[in-house]
């Protein structure tokens, strides 16, 4: 399908010069044209503060503490973000959650003792099938 816009012929004569590349080797697409340099540069402005309040936040984020893997089961899965749990579960380096019930505790004893006790036996929410054990 045809575009409608033909671009202006500054833009035609640089994508011809780069060999029909749309970006610059920074992955920057090449925006003459489109917009009046005004703009552009107050984008490029929000743009690098945008980037640099980001960096921060990152930053803040302590990947060295905190859970690291949770044993659900006999699976243990390691975790790519941080939740918050209450207490010291937050802190501890494996958090042990009942595959049943969602509970979760702090050591491998508390997690035996709830698995003897827990009452539960599939997970919440309704059978759908039973060929495949599906839960919703």
């Amino acid at each position: 399908m045809r575009s409608k816009w033909k671009g202006s012929q500054e833009l035609r004569e640089k994508l011809a010069a780069s060999g029909g590349e749309e970006t610059s080797e920074d992955r920057e697409p090449i925006l003459d044209g489109f917009a009046p340099d005004y703009d552009l540069r107050l984008f490029r402005e929000a743009q690098a503060l945008a980037a640099i309040k980001i960096e921060e936040e990152l930053g803040d984020i302590h990947t060295d503490k905190g859970t690291r893997f949770v044993v659900m089961g006999k699976y243990m899965m390691e975790v790519w973000y941080q939740s918050p749990y209450p207490g010291d579960a937050c802190r501890v380096p494996r958090l042990f959650v009942c595959e049943y019930c969602l509970n979760h505790h702090t050591s491998a004893t508390g997690a035996h003792r709830h698995r003897a006790k827990c009452v539960w036996r599939h997970p919440p929410g309704d059978e759908v099938s039973t060929h495949t054990c599906v839960w919703r």
